[in-house]
């Protein structure tokens, strides 16, 4: 099969074009934390996956006639992902258009075994 390649910033869907304005970055990252158990001689015996966590940002040309996100504010991607904004900023210039940037967040449900 062919590979295919995206040129431009598409985002995801209700973060893409005409949410905010004029999508110009849009990036995600995935992270966790790790707990671990050493057996009698140091080796790790168990290993747990928790606070999994999926983070966004993207970057607009403001559409000022929209209302900007704050911290707090809830942004869904997709049909039901519902990410926490965590941080927002406008930026003014007197050389460019205004740009709104923000980062959110949503934390995924994992829970930890009884006995790992």
């Amino acid at each position: 099969m062919a590979a295919t390649y995206q040129f431009g910033a598409v985002g995801a869907t209700n973060v893409a074009e005409g949410t905010y304005g004029f999508l110009q970055d849009y990036s995600e990252s995935k992270s966790s934390d790790e707990a671990t158990a050493q057996n009698a001689v140091g080796d790790v015996g168990a290993q747990n996956i928790y606070n999994e966590v999926t983070e966004i940002s993207a970057t607009y040309v403001f559409d000022t006639t929209k209302t900007a996100p704050v911290p707090g504010d809830s942004v869904t991607i997709g049909a039901t992902l519902v990410f926490t904004v965590m941080t927002a900023e406008l930026t003014e210039t007197n050389t460019e258009y205004t740009k709104l940037a923000f980062t959110a967040k949503k934390y995924t449900t994992v829970p930890i075994p009884a006995n790992a």
